[in-house]
Parts: C-alpha cells; sequence; structure tokens
C-alpha cells in the first residue's frame, strides 16, 4: 500500500526531498549521477510514485536535479537560477529593492575581490586578462550587449576564484534578481558609451590591483566601481519613473 500524502502534518515529498539533502551531503549521491527510475525511488522509500514524482519536480524548481524528456533524472550543481525566476516578482516588488541589492552586491564583491588579491592564481589571472582585452576590442565596435556580457563574465571570475563558494553562490543570487528587476540589467550600465568606457577603466584597475597583491587599493577601487554602478542604475531608474 502506498505511504500516506502527509505524515504527522508534513507532505511525504518533503520528506523524500530532505533525504535526498541528507544523501548529497553525505556524498553518497554525485553531480552528473542519473537516479533511478520512480517506480525503484518510490520502491526503496516505501512512498507513492507521484509523491516520488512531485519531489523530484520541486528539486528541478530548486535546481538539485535535471529532469531529461526520456532521459531521466540526473543530480546538477546546486543553481538557484530556476527557483529566483519563479519567485523574482515576490521578492522584486518592494520600492527601492534594486538600490539595495547593489548595497549587499558592494559588500560581498569587495570582499571576494580582496580574497583573490592575495591568492597566487595563474589560472584567474589569465582568464581575467582575457576578459579585460575581450572588453578594450568591445569598446571599438560600442555593442552594449557584448560589454553587458563581459562586464559580467568578468565579476563571476573573481567570485569563482576567490575561494570562497558562499560568497560565489549569492553573487549568483543577487545577479539573478538584478536581471530580473530592472528592466534592460545590465546593458543600462553600457548603454551610453561615457559610462562603458568608465566602468572598462574601473575593471582595468581592480584587475591591476589584484594581480599586484595589494588588498587595501583592490578593496578601495572595487568599492568605488559598485557606487560608479549604483549611480548608474540609479539614474536609469529615475529616468523611467
Amino acid at each position: 500500500m502506498d505511504k500516506k500524502d502527509t505524515t504527522g502534518g508534513k507532505k511525504v515529498y518533503q520528506d523524500i526531498i530532505s533525504e535526498f539533502v541528507s544523501m548529497l551531503r553525505k556524498n553518497e549521491l554525485t553531480v552528473g549521477e542519473r537516479l533511478p527510475a520512480e517506480r525503484v525511488l518510490a520502491a526503496g522509500m516505501n512512498v507513492s510514485r507521484s509523491s516520488v514524482r512531485e519531489a523530484l519536480k520541486v528539486m528541478e524548481t530548486l535546481g538539485m536535479v535535471d529532469i531529461r524528456r526520456g532521459g531521466g533524472a540526473y543530480i546538477t550543481e546546486l543553481d538557484f537560477a530556476p527557483f529566483i525566476n519563479t519567485i523574482a516578482p515576490l521578492v522584486t516588488r518592494s520600492p527601492g529593492f534594486e538600490l539595495e541589492l547593489l548595497e549587499l552586491r558592494e559588500l560581498i564583491e569587495v570582499k571576494a575581490a580582496a580574497l583573490l588579491s592575495v591568492k597566487e592564481s595563474k589560472e584567474a589571472e589569465v582568464a581575467l586578462t582575457g576578459i579585460i582585452r575581450r572588453m578594450e576590442s568591445a569598446l571599438l565596435v560600442n555593442d552594449p550587449e557584448i560589454n553587458a556580457r563581459l562586464d559580467l563574465e568578468f565579476h563571476s571570475c573573481i567570485f569563482n576564484y576567490c575561494g570562497n563558494s558562499v560568497l560565489k553562490q549569492t553573487s549568483e543570487y543577487i545577479n539573478s534578481l538584478l536581471e530580473i528587476s530592472i528592466s534592460g540589467n545590465r546593458k543600462i550600465l553600457m548603454k551610453e558609451e561615457i559610462n562603458a568606457v568608465k566602468l572598462f577603466e574601473q575593471h582595468k584597475e581592480i584587475l591591476d590591483a589584484i594581480l599586484a597583491g595589494k588588498m587595501s587599493l583592490t578593496e578601495k577601487r572595487m568599492r568605488d566601481h559598485i557606487k560608479q554602478v549604483v549611480k548608474i542604475y540609479d539614474e536609469a531608474l529615475d529616468g523611467n519613473q
């Protein structure tokens, strides 16, 4: 007989998700691993197939699994984007939310850049230098879309190599909400050529400070950069009101 839909007021699918979280924490499941078929999972957990299906759908929304049509479910790197995209209209509706997000971004991004400045990472140096070169080339064609993509790549690269996975995941959460909540997302920053040039120069100065291993200077330059971003967003938001 199938297990009931609830256990002590708690839905069965929540218990199933908790079990998967426990297995992931214990490394009993690994990224890329294909989960057994629904009927196998249901039998092993003594629950209904409908409860397993419901749990997998929630886990997909949470970015825990990738469900492929006709191909089963696979464990993925934790990705908050699907969940954020679902709840963003509720989270981002409060007045001034975008600028508050940028204030939070300043705190974590200054820290990430500072951490990277005291690490000796040849991979980070090569990656960031390559992005700066592409940024410089992109200025010649004045394409806001290319510049915006490279801007995101530069900042993501800093988080990827800073050595702190919590900062990295927090940055992804913040940036996803910013992309959704501000019409035109990062292209706002690059719409005016003078902004694109100024931001490029700041990116280059940040990289120079990181490569020089100067933590205090890196922090100052990143803080000045984020304040410039806030200023541009603020002006854009005022213009849309």
